[in-house]
């Protein structure tokens, strides 16, 4: 499983997110047990390299002036 961070809230679904830095973030509601949200990071890991190796084709950002 990959590593990932996890963000909890008063949502009502549970989402995976990629930065631009590549890394993952996790946000879920906050009762939902952990190993839920293991499994569902694990279920998507096949969208997670998929939306990795896009992104690693992406040119970088500039600078900022």
């Amino acid at each position: 499983m990959r590593e990932y961070e996890l963000i909890r809230s008063r949502r009502k679904t549970l989402a995976l997110e990629l930065t631009r830095d590549g890394r993952l973030i996790a946000r879920a509601p906050m009762r939902l047990a952990k190993g839920e949200i293991d499994r569902f990071v694990t279920a998507h890991e096949d969208w997670v390299l998929r939306n990795l190796e896009k992104m690693k084709k992406r040119p970088p950002l500039p600078e900022p002036d």
